[in-house]
């Protein structure tokens, strides 16, 4: 084998060593245990935990009432009637790209809940979507959006009205980082 050959099978290696050891970024879990309950949030009011932001665009539909799995929870067309658009941003503190791993909802009764669409932008730009959530029993439920990459906002947004209310719980979110291999950014 020549020399660069061995080289250069010795410098892959040793970036492959150096990706699988760099640290990765842990998910941050939004249980909505610090959203004050009774009260909606109001347009323009914000909640944070964990490192994320939610801001309330639209609509007075969004808030908690403590049924959560377990404790709080975010509540959609629990304090009124929602209105088709209502929406609900979310972001990190600071900006930056963050995955949507998966969360937990249920319906507020064994009746059809308020339905959202999750939308997922980067710049402004819608590049994910996972449309039509709607909760139809009380035991909350995980899923996964299958979001393909990272976005730098996710919007909750009110796309049906239901008989009662939708809940959001356990929201796990994954900040991505770049990182720089190479003098490349990956």
């Amino acid at each position: 084998m020549r020399k660069s050959s061995v080289l250069a099978l010795l410098q892959v290696l040793l970036l492959a060593a150096f990706v699988l050891s760099s640290p990765r970024a842990s998910a941050a879990v939004l249980e909505f245990e610090g959203l004050p309950t009774g009260a909606a949030i109001p347009v323009g009011g914000t909640y944070t935990e964990a490192g994320f932001e939610l801001f309330v665009v639209s609509g007075t539909t969004f808030g908690n009432d403590g049924a959560g799995n377990p404790g709080g929870a975010l509540w959609v067309g629990y304090f009124d009637a929602p209105a088709i658009g209502d929406t609900l941003r979310i972001t990190r503190l600071g900006g930056g790209l963050f995955v949507v791993d998966r969360f937990d909802y249920a319906s507020q009764s064994a009746s059809s809940s308020d339905g959202v669409d999750l939308i997922g932008r980067v710049e402004g730009v819608q590049v994910e979507s996972y449309a039509g959530l709607v909760g139809t029993g009380t035991t909350f439920t995980e899923l996964e959006p299958g979001f393909s990459g990272p976005v730098d906002e996710l919007l909750i947004v009110v796309s049906s009205e239901g008989t009662t209310s939708l809940k959001i719980d356990n929201l796990s979110l994954t900040p991505f980082d770049e990182f720089t291999v190479g003098g490349e950014v990956t």
